[in-house]
């Protein structure tokens, strides 16, 4: 998705796209150690111990500082690159369509480039501000906390490593689901919106022939495919993001179950294991909101197909 989208970029877009990214990195990354840093913290609170626990909460708001002030600027270049991908899109689509042959036109592809032009490239600018940006910081976070957690407790971040590869599958079974049912009702839009344009312009015959023409047939029938095209996807993604989010409370409930065993075998202290489950549950929450974002990559995908 990165790389179409700086197919489809000017130089502009491209170092707006790009410094995009750098930020998001970073923030994800700082948002990662923030949570990292809850462990020592929570474990010298419930250990009683005040002066630790106000030298490390005053290391988690400092990171914490520089965790606000990247999102701002990743916020700023954010909506500066969505602007800039949206000009290169339709810059580059309207030097495309004056360079097809006549003939590319002889079937009627008004609604395909109408829904292009206006809803897709539109919702296509948006990803790196409204959707990229959640999606990787959902899986980069999460990233970050696992590496950290093997400094804590090995045993633990094993637990959640196991689950990785479970993850990543269900995450692109989500993302395929909702990209196959998001084709079919673009093609349905497309064939309805054709037969809207076809039947406003041929008014003056239609009147002529009276109502309960077959344009009119064709209309409804186009409208309905559309209807149910839409209907359609939104039960493959609604299934998909369910299916999706009881994987992430799977792998949260593999974690519970070995901190479990380990407290009641008594190789790690209850303060440290209660930190630790707390950072598990911010190594979960991320990925659900990556996953409920991910429908959007395939939307975009699906747009960013029709272009090439």
């Amino acid at each position: 998705m990165i790389r179409r989208l700086l197919h489809y970029s000017s130089p502009e877009a491209r170092r707006l796209l790009v410094a995009e990214l750098v930020f998001i990195v970073l923030t994800a990354i700082l948002q990662g150690v923030s949570f990292l840093l809850l462990v020592p913290l929570l474990r010298a609170l419930f250990r009683g111990d005040a002066a630790a626990a106000g030298s490390w909460l005053i290391a988690t708001a400092g990171v914490g500082a520089d965790y606000v002030l990247t999102t701002w600027f990743a916020s700023q270049v954010g909506m500066r690159a969505s602007g800039a991908l949206l000009d290169s899109l339709l810059t580059r689509l309207g030097d495309r369509l004056v360079e097809l042959p006549v003939a590319w036109f002889g079937a009627d592809r008004s609604g395909l480039i109408a829904g292009i032009a206006t809803q897709g490239a539109m919702f296509v600018s948006n990803m790196p501000y409204a959707i990229l940006r959640q999606v990787l910081t959902g899986f980069i976070t999460p990233g970050t906390v696992l590496v950290g957690m093997y400094f804590f407790d090995w045993r633990l971040a094993l637990a959640m490593t196991v689950m990785v590869p479970v993850l990543i599958l269900g995450y692109r079974w989500l993302r395929g689901a909702i990209g196959r049912g998001d084709a079919a009702h673009a093609e349905a839009v497309a064939e309805a919106s054709n037969r809207v344009i076809e039947f406003a312009r041929v008014q003056p015959a239609l009147r002529t022939a009276g109502e309960g023409s077959i344009a009119d047939r064709l209309v409804d029938d186009a409208l309905q495919q559309q209807h149910r095209a839409y209907r359609g996807m939104l039960v493959t993604g609604g299934a998909g993001i369910a299916t999706f989010a009881g994987i992430v409370q799977l792998s949260l409930t593999l974690l519970l179950v070995v901190g479990a065993y380990l407290a009641v075998g008594g190789t790690v202290d209850i303060a440290t294991l209660i930190a630790l489950l707390v950072l598990g549950v911010r190594f979960n929450e991320p990925i659900v909101a990556a996953g409920d974002l991910g429908g959007g990559v395939a939307v975009a995908r699906t747009t960013l197909d029709q272009l090439d």
